[in-house]
């Protein structure tokens, strides 16, 4: 049972925490060696998240890991063991940001609550690389009796050091995908600023350096396991295992809860081991402690045995089972199977132990957290047992290559240990590096650890700030399930990047937000002048260009009914000769823009179409456009005396385009004239185009080349779109539609109990596991599904009772409209005057009677 822990567990019999820790000195940056000769190193993993992922994509997962661990065990595999380890604990972690806007600032300032009050997990994983110098005992033995040369001994640090650097080069390529980062000595200013080649750089520039103080992040990491805390590490020239403890670790007589006191407090924990498990291990076998209550450390151990040795455990095993009277034949020619794929080399076997540490601030506590992690195993077919008496040695066999003190360490095959530890956690996102800098915003998944929301999508690896890369993202979600919500909080959010936003919005939903942001809003209805006028536009080429396509669709009128790209009238090349003829008069030859409007260019049209005899089926195009003009049907939308859509007087913009969704005869041209003058915006800086519905105002053939083409050129402008809708269904009917989702860098997806297989799968190109993860939410979980690339996160977006006066602005509605609308009227239409009105008028009704 380990090693001999002589000695008193009384105060005045305490043995130095040193002893209990092999570690002397740096050999390299990133390798540290063992007083027995031994060396590790230590690689920090973000893992790979298996949210998502269908039960053969992880198992594919795990053989990879397979081959990697044989690849490295046919070279060595008497020297070589792995310690994994998941470091849970709480974070207070949240992104300081800057508002302008008091609405965005106090949101802020609220939201930030929910993640500062302890109530926030991380999920850390290692991977340490214990080498062992002496793998005979009885060699180990004898070198501690017996003086070796000094060139002998240095000679064979020389080679594992090697042995070691090209085993670290090998997990680095391999584990890419689980973002591996060497630990290793670095260096920090006395303003605690890490050094960075960039810092270096700068100071170059300024032409001095600063003073630095090198530090080692594997004996940090170390130092955690002996601490309880993260604590720095200067490299000194004394030995690790005196300068890493920092805390005393105290350990009872009899019973189950050790303690760490540091010099403030005393954290306590308790410890279980896994004793025992069924036959079958499945990826992720342990995954339950990646969302358990409480914090901890789950260690692993797996020390590689030679293919004789394992053979002959084997062998044993075979001939205990046959000499037993209860052993089934079955399990003897599983024994044989087994023996068959070791020889053959599927896989490798080593000895392995596990435990898990659990904190708590109290003993009870402790003790709570150590029953409630026996419990969370116990259902996976695990048998744990709680540590009492071993709880000493348990706890110094979390060190790497601490190799005595482990508990009942066990002969299993590679890939049993890769489902004890398959490297999984939970997608964290990317909190800084983005294109736009910081993340947008932070939700919790499912295990209560943080996801960094971004809409632009790039390697987490990689410092991406200043890139211009596609975030295009689609949002879908059943109505009442929180997508009006969801989708206006992160329009506020996203506020600290000063970008200009425009918001095409569907039932007044976003109104109240966009003018509590300081934007402006129009509210669109069919009859009423919008005063534009795309005539008083400057006869730019481009200007030019789209003002010929509007009046040639003004021209076609509506589209048929089921027939794309057919209108109601055709429009004839010696029809658009006529219409850039009357163009060009009215917008060059006329300067005084105020003279320019949609019935001046009536007036340069002929009454009659010459190149027809029959005027009823090809009517002349002053005919077609005569409607268009002031007094007629749609004059009020185009002929209006001046064009007062002035988009250089705000930043954020919202048009609600409600009225004429169903309209297509209005719905396209409105919609040309929005999205030329708002693609006029996209001039470089950050740019922001929200649709509501989006697949209803962009169904007309005229929007195919913007879908196939303008939306790839969006990311050189800076600029990205978000499209909302309900209706993934219809959305999906739509060929405009399917274009455009697919070109989505992000896709958002909020409960809906109308999803369908087929929809998600061959539309939004979902995993079938990815679809069960979608369809698994509940109604009102206030739960969405997040998807960039192959990664896929389940995360939640709930705001308590405190954020009811935020949720009456995020969330509008038409009769909201209305209220504000003569709350404004009394009170004028700055935010800090009708604001806290409205709040109050919505949440306190009763106060209102």
């Amino acid at each position: 049972m380990g090693a001999d822990l002589a000695g008193s567990r009384e105060l005045q019999d305490e043995i130095p925490t040193s002893r209990y820790m092999p570690y002397t000195r740096h050999v390299t940056d990133s390798i540290i060696s063992t007083r027995e000769g031994d060396l590790i190193t230590v690689l920090k993993l973000g893992g790979r998240s298996n949210t998502g992922a269908d039960y053969a994509t992880q198992m594919r997962w795990v053989q990879d890991l397979n081959t990697l661990l044989r690849g490295l065990a046919s070279e060595a595999s008497d020297h070589l063991a792995l310690w994994s380890h998941v470091v849970r604990r709480r974070v207070t972690e949240y992104q300081q940001a800057d508002y302008t806007n008091p609405f965005c600032a106090e949101f802020d300032r609220k939201y930030r609550n929910l993640f500062t009050a302890d109530s926030l997990m991380l999920n850390e994983l290692y991977l340490t690389v214990a080498w062992r110098a002496n793998p005979e005992k009885m060699l180990s033995l004898l070198s501690k009796f017996e003086r070796e040369p000094r060139a002998v001994n240095q000679d064979r640090m020389t080679r594992n050091v090697r042995a070691v650097e090209k085993v670290q080069k090998a997990l680095l390529i391999s584990l890419k995908r689980y973002d591996a980062e060497l630990l290793g000595v670095y260096e920090r200013t006395a303003a605690g600023e890490v050094v960075t080649n960039e810092l270096r750089e700068s100071w170059k520039k300024q032409g001095g350096e600063e003073p630095t103080y090198t530090y080692s992040s594997s004996a940090e990491f170390l130092s955690y396991l002996v601490n309880g805390e993260w604590l720095l590490q200067p490299v000194t020239r004394g030995h690790l295992a005196d300068t890493i403890p920092q805390n005393r670790v105290l350990f009872p007589r009899w019973g189950e809860v050790g303690e760490i006191r540091t010099a403030s407090r005393s954290r306590y924990f308790g410890m279980v081991e896994i004793f025992d498990y069924e036959d079958r291990t499945e990826p992720g076998h342990l995954n339950v402690f990646l969302e358990a209550p409480f914090e901890g450390v789950l260690s692993q151990s797996f020390s590689v045995l030679s293919t004789a040795a394992a053979m002959a455990f084997m062998k044993r095993h075979k001939g205990q089972l046959e000499d037993s009277n209860d052993a089934s034949e079955t399990q003897v020619a599983e024994i044989a199977y087994a023996m068959d794929r070791l020889v053959a080399g599927e896989y490798v076997m080593g000895q392995h132990h596990a435990t898990i540490l659990v904190y708590g601030d109290t003993p009870n506590e402790a003790r709570d957290g150590t029953e409630r992690a026996a419990s969370m195993f116990r259902d996976v077919g695990i048998v744990p047992k709680v540590v009492t008496l071993a709880i000493e040695a348990a706890f110094w066999a979390q060190l790497p290559a601490n190799w005595k003190y482990r508990p009942r360490p066990a002969a299993i095959t590679s890939l049993n240990f890769l489902s004890f530890s398959s490297l999984h956690n939970f997608l964290m996102g990317k909190p800084a590096g983005n294109p736009w800098g910081p993340a947008v915003t932070l939700f919790k998944t499912k295990g209560d650890t943080p996801l960094y929301f971004n809409f632009h999508y790039t390697d987490t690896d990689v410092d991406a700030e200043g890139v211009r890369t596609s975030a295009h993202t689609i949002i879908t979600g059943a109505s009442g399930e929180g997508k009006t919500a969801l989708v206006g909080a992160l329009m506020t959010q996203a506020e600290k990047f000063n970008p200009t936003v425009v918001a095409f919005d569907k039932d007044r939903g976003m109104e109240i937000l966009i003018r509590a942001m300081g934007g402006k809003y129009f509210p669109l209805v069919i009859g009423e002048p919008t005063c534009w006028n795309p005539f008083q536009l400057e006869p730019t080429p481009r200007n030019m260009e789209f003002l010929r396509a509007f009046l040639i669709q003004l021209c076609r009128g509506a589209p048929k009914p089921g027939e794309p790209g057919k209108y109601n009238h055709d429009v004839t090349q010696h029809d658009e000769d006529q219409i850039s003829r009357a163009m060009q008069t009215v917008m060059i030859e006329i300067s005084d823009k105020r003279l320019r409007n949609m019935t001046r260019l009536l007036e340069n049209l002929p009454e009659t179409n010459r190149y027809s005899e029959d005027a009823q089926a090809h009517p002349s195009v002053k005919s077609r456009l005569l409607k268009w003009t002031v007094g007629h049907e749609n004059g009020w939308a185009f002929d209006n005396p001046t064009d007062d859509l002035d988009l250089s007087r705000f930043r954020i913009y919202g048009f609600d385009y409600t009225d004429f969704l169903d309209h297509p005869e209005i719905r396209t041209p409105v919609m040309m004239y929005l999205m030329h003058r708002t693609e006029g915006m996209k001039d470089g800086r950050r740019f922001m185009r929200f649709f509501d519905e989006f697949w209803k105002p962009v169904q007309d053939e005229m929007f195919s080349k913007w879908a196939k083409d303008g939306l790839k050129t969006d990311r050189k402008k800076n600029a990205f779109n978000v499209f909302v809708t309900q209706e993934p269904s219809d959305a999906l009917e739509s060929t405009i539609a399917k274009t455009i989702i697919q070109q989505c860098a992000t896709q958002v997806f909020l409960p809906n109990v109308k999803a369908t297989r087929e929809e998600y799968t061959e539309g939004f190109k979902l995993t079938n596991a990815e679809f069960d993860l979608v369809q698994s939410m509940p109604e009102g979980s206030r739960q969405f599904v997040v998807k960039q690339g192959a990664n896929c996160a389940k995360a939640r977006f709930l705001l308590g009772p405190e954020f009811v006066p935020e949720l009456a602005v995020l969330s509008g509605s038409p009769d909201r409209s209305e209220l504000l609308q003569e709350i404004i009227a009394d009170v004028g239409d700055d935010p800090k005057d009708w604001l806290p009105v409205f709040v109050r008028r919505v949440t306190q009704p009763e106060k209102q009677k």
